[in-house]
């Protein structure tokens, strides 16, 4: 009885040192190109950085001199604006989407078949297509709008300050739609179609079915999916980069841009670093 007791125990032992080990690799990975750059990140915020010298600790100089710039005011309305409504435009968008695909028919399955293609394009090729479908002379958007007399004269939708944040987040929310669509296509289709069935006898519209069953169902993975889309949205630099450059006159910049903005072209490591952790604490908050 013993020895059996004792080879239980030394075998729940070997599990969990195998199962350690497994994870060891991958630990040691986020330390190394997460958690110590974050800490990097965090400690150069209270620091006065020049020209690859840390000159020592300043306080919150840093945080004071981001909050007392207008423009820092401005990126973070743009920057609530692109968050806010590019992940709810693409959940709401990627929901109905989910509701037609997750159905059996032949153009749905084609769909699911080509519909990751806005989200698999490199974001430097998003920009410079959109660019060039958005442009006031010889875009292919403008031409058509012109020709449907919705328009009388070209728009410059990313010349624009009053819209052009507006125009980004329409670009960021094709490009995020379709993975959150798949996602939550299959939440749906694990659904019982037992429940489907039992609602339809009951006398059950469609629109009841989806409020009581579907929604119920996919609670958790509409939950999951916003998290990630507002991580995804939050830390989106490249698709705004390219496309604007936080212009014009600084009207599109957000706190993705601004952080490389003050870091890449004004050695502003420092305060790059503070705008840095203000990002890191408003997506904590959200999340």
């Amino acid at each position: 009885m013993v020895n059996l007791l004792k080879k239980k125990i030394s075998r729940k032992y070997y599990n969990y040192a195998f199962a350690y080990t497994l994870i060891f690799p991958g630990l040691i990975a986020v330390i190394i190109f997460i958690a110590k750059p974050a800490y990097d990140t965090f400690v150069l915020s209270f620091s006065k950085f020049f020209f690859g010298r840390n000159l020592g600790f300043i306080g919150f100089k840093n945080f004071e001199t981001i909050f007392s710039e207008q423009l820092f005011i401005t990126v973070l309305k743009n920057s609530i604006i692109w968050l806010f409504a590019g992940s709810l435009l693409s959940i709401f968008l990627g929901l109905f989407i989910a509701l037609y695909i997750a159905q059996e028919n032949k153009l749905s399955l084609l769909t699911r078949s080509i519909i990751l293609i806005p989200w698999i394009l490199p974001d430097v090729l998003t920009a410079i297509t959109w660019k060039w479908m958005l442009n006031s002379k010889f875009g292919v958007i403008n031409d058509i709008l012109l020709r449907l007399s919705i328009f009388e004269n070209p728009y410059t939708f990313l010349g624009d300050p009053d819209t052009v944040i507006y125009t980004l987040v329409f670009i960021v929310v094709w490009r995020k739609v379709p993975l959150v669509a798949l996602f939550l296509c299959a939440a749906i289709r694990s659904v019982p179609i037992e429940y489907y069935e039992a609602a339809k006898i009951d006398g059950a519209n469609s629109f009841q079915k989806f409020i009581h069953i579907t929604l119920r169902h996919i609670a958790f993975s509409i939950t999951a999916i916003t998290c990630i889309v507002l991580i995804w949205i939050s830390s989106e630099f490249g698709l705004p980069w390219v496309a604007t450059k936080g212009g014009p006159m600084d009207s599109s910049h957000i706190i993705s841009t601004y952080i490389y903005q003050n870091a890449f072209e004004h050695l502003r490591w420092g305060v790059s670093s503070a705008a840095s952790v203000v990002n890191i604490i408003i997506l904590c908050i959200l999340i």
